[in-house]
Order: C-alpha cells, then sequence, then structure tokens
C-alpha cells in the first residue's frame, strides 16, 4: 500500500531534507537517474533520439540532468527550453550538459525523435497553464511521440487533476510519491502508465495522503477462514435485488457475493423472479421481502426498480445497526426520498448517481470527485462512499482511497452488481466497512485487469470476471 502526496507536502518534506543538509542537487540527481531508467524501459531499450523538454523551475532541472544520463546510456539526448532556467539546480545542470556538448534549443529543435520527456511544468502550476508553457504544452503534443512526464503531465494541478492544455503522457513517472492529480484528471488516460521512483527522501508514512492498495495488498487484506469454519460463521448476507426483466443483475450480485466468501445468500425478490435465480445462482436461496430472516450484513438495488413499492420494501427490511450496501435503484429512491442511513452503510454511487443524490449535473461531480464523495458522506449520514470511475474514491469519515486497478474491459452492464456484491460478502467478515469497500475495489480492479490480459478490453463479460476472482485472490 502506498499513499499519495500533494505537491504543497511534497515542497515541505523537500524543505526539511535541504535543511538538515541535503543537496538539492543530490536530490535532483536521483531523479534524473530513475527518469533515464524508465526511458530506457519505455523504449525497451532501444537507445533513440530524445527530445527533453525543460522547464524554468527544478522540474526542468530533472529534464536537463536525464539528458546528460540518457547519454551517458549511449541514447541521443536533444534538449529543448522554451522557457528560461531560473533555479540554482538546473543552472548548473544546464552547465555541465552544454560543456558536455549536449545539443541545447530555445525553439523546437527538428526531428525525428523516437520520444519525448516532458519536465516543463511539474507539481507546482495552480490553474491552467498560459503564455508560453501553454504553447510549449501543444507543440509537444503536435509531434504525437511517447512521452515520459516527469511527475505529473505538465498542465494538470497536482493536487485535483483540473488542467487545461495539458501534455498526453505515455507514462508518468512520479518523483517520491504519486501526486493526487495524476490519478484524479479526467481523462486518465492523460497521465498514462504511473510509476514511482524514489529519490532518497525517507518513506515512512507521514499519516497523509490517499490510500493506494495495490495488488500484492490483496491477499493481506481478505478475511482468513477458520478450519472450522462453516457456512453460519462465514456470514448471511440478504439481497433485495432483481426484478423481471433485471433478474440477471440480482443473480451477478449474489454469486459474487458467495464468492466473496458468504457462507448463507438469500435473495429477496417476487416470486416470478425466484425460478430465473434458483437456475442462475444455485447457491443462493430466495425469499419473498416480506419474509425477510435475519441477517449479517444487507445488499440492496441491483436490478431493483424505482417505485413507490420497492422503496417502502428497503424502508422495512434496511436495518441501520447492520453493514449494508446501497446500489443502482436503492440509490435512485435514497435520492428522491432520503431516510436515515447508519454508519455501517455503504454507498456505491457512479457519477450520474451520485450526480442524483447531490442535485447537481454530472460534470460537477466529475470536476471534484473526492468532494463530491465526501459532500454525498455528509448528507446521508452514511459510513463509506464508493463514488464510482476509471479511478474510483472511497472515503468515510477520516480516510480516503483511490482504486486504480481496473481495466475498460469492465465497462459492461453487470459490473456494478457484482463490485456490490463483493462489498456485501465481505462485510460479515470485515467489520471495518471501509477497509471492505477498498478490498472488493482492488479485487475486482485486478480481475478486470487479467480479464484484459486474458481476453482483451472487448469481449470479457461480467461472468468472466467473476472466474477471474478466484484466480487473482490466491
Amino acid at each position: 500500500m502506498n499513499r499519495t502526496m500533494t505537491p504543497a507536502l511534497m515542497q515541505q518534506t523537500e524543505k526539511q531534507a535541504f535543511d538538515q543538509g541535503v543537496p538539492a542537487l543530490l536530490l535532483m540527481e536521483n531523479a534524473a537517474r530513475g527518469i533515464a531508467d524508465a526511458l530506457d524501459s519505455m523504449l525497451n531499450g532501444q537507445k533513440g533520439r530524445v527530445l527533453f523538454a525543460a522547464g524554468s523551475g527544478n522540474n526542468g532541472g530533472d529534464a536537463i540532468a536525464a539528458a546528460r544520463i540518457y547519454r551517458e546510456m549511449g541514447g541521443e539526448a536533444v534538449l529543448w527550453l522554451p522557457l528560461s532556467c531560473k533555479t540554482d539546480s538546473a543552472k548548473q545542470n544546464l552547465a555541465f550538459a552544454r560543456y558536455l556538448g549536449i545539443e541545447v534549443c530555445e525553439s523546437l529543435p527538428e526531428g525525428p525523435f523516437d520520444a519525448a520527456v516532458d519536465g516543463l511544468l511539474g507539481t507546482g502550476l495552480q490553474g491552467a497553464a498560459r503564455g508560453d508553457a501553454e504553447k510549449a504544452i501543444e507543440q509537444l503534443n503536435a509531434l504525437s511521440l511517447p512521452v515520459l512526464a516527469i511527475d505529473i503531465a505538465s498542465g494538470i494541478d497536482g493536487t485535483s487533476g483540473a488542467h487545461g492544455a495539458a501534455v498526453k503522457a505515455t507514462v508518468t513517472a512520479a518523483l517520491h510519491r504519486v501526486k493526487p492529480g495524476t490519478f484524479l484528471v479526467q481523462p486518465r488516460s492523460l497521465s498514462g502508465k504511473v510509476l514511482c521512483l524514489p529519490i532518497g527522501l525517507p518513506r515512512e508514512d507521514n499519516g497523509e495522503g490517499y490510500f493506494i492498495y495495490e495488488k500484492s495488498d490483496l491477499p493481506q487484506l481478505l478475511p482468513p477462514r477458520a478450519m472450522d469454519a462453516h457456512k453460519g460463521t462465514c456470514g448471511r448476507v440478504s439481497l433485495l435485488c432483481g426484478s423481471m426483466g433485471m433478474a440477471g443483475a440480482a443473480a451477478m450480485a449474489a454469486e459474487s457475493c458467495l464468492r466473496a466468501g458468504a457462507g448463507l445468500v438469500t435473495v429477496l425478490c417476487d416470486r416470478e423472479v425466484m425460478p430465473i435465480l434458483q437456475t442462475l445462482v444455485p447457491n443462493a436461496m430466495c425469499a419473498e421481502p416480506e419474509k425477510v430472516g435475519a441477517f449479517d450484513a444487507l445488499l440492496m438495488g441491483c436490478g431493483l426498480p424505482v417505485n413507490e413499492e420497492q422503496h417502502q420494501r428497503m424502508r422495512s427490511v434496511y436495518d441501520p445497526e447492520k453493514p449494508a450496501v446501497l446500489d443502482a435503484g436503492a440509490l435512485r429512491m435514497l435520492s428522491q426520498a432520503p431516510f436515515t442511513l447508519g454508519k455501517k452503510t455503504v454507498l456505491t454511487p457512479h457519477a450520474g448517481e451520485a450526480a442524483a443524490l447531490l442535485g447537481v449535473d454530472i460534470a460537477s461531480v466529475l470536476s471534484d470527485p473526492v468532494g463530491s464523495a465526501r459532500k454525498i458522506l455528509r448528507r446521508y449520514g452514511c459510513g463509506v462512499v464508493v463514488l464510482k470511475n476509471a479511478v474510483t474514491v472511497i472515503c468515510d469519515e477520516t480516510r480516503t482511497a483511490l482504486n486504480v486497478t481496473g481495466s475498460p474491459a469492465l465497462a459492461k452492464g453487470g459490473s456494478g452488481d457484482l463490485l456490490a456484491g463483493l462489498m456485501a460478502g465481505l462485510l460479515p467478515t470485515m467489520p471495518d466497512a471501509f477497509e471492505a469497500a477498498c478490498t472488493a475495489c482492488l479485487w475486482m480492479g485486478c480481475a478486470g485487469e487479467l480479464a484484459e490480459e486474458r481476453f482483451g478490453v472487448r469481449s470479457p463479460l461480467t461472468r468472466d470476471i467473476l472466474t477471474l476472482l478466484t484466480e487473482v485472490a490466491k
């Protein structure tokens, strides 16, 4: 598990190092070596002619130093300085580059180039790029080259992800820790593949930043199962889900709930839906909503119509003292007729459902997903909000996580039902609802990545993802 670091905290961390006598040039050299190695990997070890675009600050200094090191590795480096150097470290590295005979240009040099390194602006930008910086970003993008961005793609706000003109990165090589804007930017593709390079600063957790869970964390996050476990000790989960025409949503949710480890799963639904569900998910039981029995966790909403009858059923089944997940139709009904939620309840909206919950447009949600998730948390009084997107935001009252795993292979109907079922299935044996939500998002994201690897991004069905859940959790 890692954490993000805001640009402001990064500046503070660097200042503390400098105040204790750590030379700025040493950190720049460490960063430059990591950047040159990352560039070499991006080019699969083929030494090419690379354009190093350097701005006026230390981000530009990193690019200048990386150009020198890349040349030492056998590549050809050309420096482009559309913005004049201002920091001492950058100026010293520029003098060294000139001494070694590296080509330095103030106007865009002629190609061809095999790749480019973006060291134009870094994480200090607030607001949109303007003037010469904006022009340089547009010129770099016009080259249509593979681009390695240093720390963050130039033009993106390192805290929020807001941007005007922004470099389209193939790879972002974050320094020390990834900045939140790298993941929060819309579209997410602007950041490309994200790496994190150590530069010599202490790695201890300072208790700040968003959690970033990784595939290697999954085995430790999943709750252990006792040797003498039986179905009664692994959790009883009830699902108020499904209807005629949307029975598949309930089936997917029920099966993923079972895959998550729930011992007994009961789908509360109308009688005419029961034969379908008994065929699709024979491990699950069915009962009429009015005959709900005892449960340890509840899931409501997958394939549930939005009407007054279902709203009354929701209110009668829901227990604010029990862990619960509200998804899909349940969220729509909650937005129309709010009721008191418990602190063990998880809401799982996508951007459209979040907009309905907040009474705003979707663009407002996407422009500030962390803020939007926190507004939902406060407005509805629940315990956890999972705002689903290419990068999913998970938050409770004190913690925020970004799930950065996943794949476009998950862009099909049924994925949300699967995720909701995973969360509900984990809740009985994971008392921390925030951790259960993070675990479910990570688990499904890893399965989505494996599905893309096996079947590509177009063909996988939700049932393929269900099957792969078992494999990624080994």
